[in-house]
């Protein structure tokens, strides 16, 4: 569960129960909207060395070749397919940085920001508790995996491997386990799935969520075979047992693809999808190109 914690000051913070069932007050800085995880969904929690935000980089970079200026005209130079939901988060950071007094807004909106900027940054992160890390192992309920047609995180080690496990636990792998020779995906004292159940059940996972968006949005579904494209708007992503997917669309067509963090800043944007040998990449319309494969 997620909950504003001081919109004011720039703050989130997740409610996380473990296994045990304690309830533990997580701070969620360095997340953004896109990024939180769903109610329900499994998430690990480590402490990490604090350190600026992605945004901090960006914002710093701008400023370093802007004698250290930033401005939202700056960043969409910077970044022609950064959507202005993208930078308003930007500036909303800097203006919580401002309340700090580590960078001064002008009159005209646009911000100083010192050449120390990311090493006071990274100082704020650490005394407000930026020490903490949030890693999604499924964007699944706990509890919907049970009955999943899907390959879950209580399918692979990391749910086996939980130290002191909790009876809770217990039982749903219990449960999962039954479900799975029920369907005939595990055979007798068979207790792990085999590689080709795993593919069978990540294919027909998204096979099933591709056809009620086709019959929901009466649209065809496409997949990228090798060195093919797709062009289409990044409308919105789609949590399932194997990942999260990210929908990318056009008026008749549309793809889903693994989403990445790196996506978020062009949500609403139009991308180029290419199937590659590595997996799948998305291209800006500038030319540049992140890798999604898995």
């Amino acid at each position: 569960m997620r909950r504003p914690e001081d919109e004011l000051r720039d703050k989130r913070f997740l409610l996380v129960r473990d296994f045990s069932g304690a309830v533990w007050h997580v701070p969620a800085l360095g997340l953004e909207p896109g990024e939180l995880p769903p109610t329900g969904a499994v998430v690990d929690v480590s402490a990490r060395a604090a350190a600026p935000r992605q945004a901090d980089r960006t914002i710093a970079e701008i400023a370093g070749r802007s004698g250290g200026v930033y401005s939202d005209d700056l960043h969409a130079a910077r970044d022609p397919g950064a959507s202005a939901a993208f930078r308003l988060a930007h500036k909303r950071r800097l203006e919580a940085l401002r309340m700090r007094g580590v960078v001064t807004r002008r009159p005209d909106g646009t911000w100083d920001v010192p050449a120390d900027y990311l090493e006071r940054a990274a100082t704020l992160e650490a005394v407000r508790g930026g020490g903490v890390s949030i890693k999604v192992r499924s964007w699944m309920a706990l509890e919907a995996q049970v009955m999943a047609r899907a390959e879950t995180w209580l399918d692979g080690p990391d749910a086996a491997g939980v130290s002191n496990a909790a009876a809770e636990l217990m039982e749903l792998r219990a449960a999962r386990t039954a479900f799975l020779r029920e369907k005939g995906f595990l055979q007798p004292g068979q207790t792990r799935l085999s590689e080709a159940d795993r593919q069978r059940l990540r294919a027909g996972e998204l096979a099933r969520v591709a056809a009620i968006e086709a019959a929901g949005s009466d649209r065809q579904s496409v997949s990228a075979a090798t060195g093919a494209s797709f062009e289409g708007r990044f409308e919105r992503v789609v949590d399932l047992a194997q990942g999260r997917m990210a929908l990318i669309g056009t008026e008749k067509m549309f793809a889903l693809v693994p989403w990445r963090r790196e996506m978020e800043r062009y949500r609403g944007e139009a991308l180029v999808i290419e199937a590659k040998g590595s997996g799948i990449g998305w291209t800006l319309s500038a030319g540049r190109t992140r890798d999604l494969g898995r």
